[in-house]
């Protein structure tokens, strides 16, 4: 059960980021592709643009789909994911703190807490969003509640979690 658990994890956090960034791709085409043939090559452009809708509707939407029920799935077993990201004497740390249930459903179901804590590389410093390291630098420290996050994302895109 131990191995399966962050395989999830694993496969979620990937399903996520394909998705993300899916949509910048397709903002990509939609707003610097698709003007380009629209100028350049108009009799192509409608082409192009069944292409856009044709992928979105046989790749991207299958995707999210799959990523909404692996979450789901998932999200019997994590009870709550927190990433606390930190600055102490000017070395950024990340801590992720996890919670799971190995059988959630009986009634009084026993909780697993794992931490894992990591110093953060010059990269990953460097990928964090502009708000997170705004509030580093104010605070000291941002927490992320991944669960919360990834609930709302889904259910934006009309999933039930």
């Amino acid at each position: 059960m131990p191995i399966i658990l962050p395989f999830f994890i694993g496969v979620g956090i990937v399903t996520t980021i394909i998705v993300a960034f899916w949509r910048e791709i397709f903002k990509w085409l939609r707003n610097i592709v698709q003007p380009y043939f629209d100028r350049n090559f108009p009799s192509y452009a409608k082409y192009v643009k069944n292409a856009y809708t044709l992928i979105d509707t046989n790749v991207a939407t299958p995707i999210r789909k799959a990523a909404a029920e692996a979450w789901s799935q998932l999200r019997d077993r994590l009870i709550l994911q927190k990433v606390h990201i930190t600055k102490e004497s000017g070395t950024f740390m990340k801590q992720v703190e996890t919670y799971t249930s190995a059988n959630p459903y009986v009634e009084d179901p026993k909780f697993n807490r794992t931490v894992e804590k990591h110093t953060l590389s010059k990269a990953e410093i460097m990928a964090l969003d502009d708000d997170i390291l705004a509030d580093i630098n104010h605070d000291g420290q941002h927490t992320i509640n991944f669960t919360k996050q990834q609930d709302e994302q889904f259910e934006a895109m009309g999933y039930e979690i």
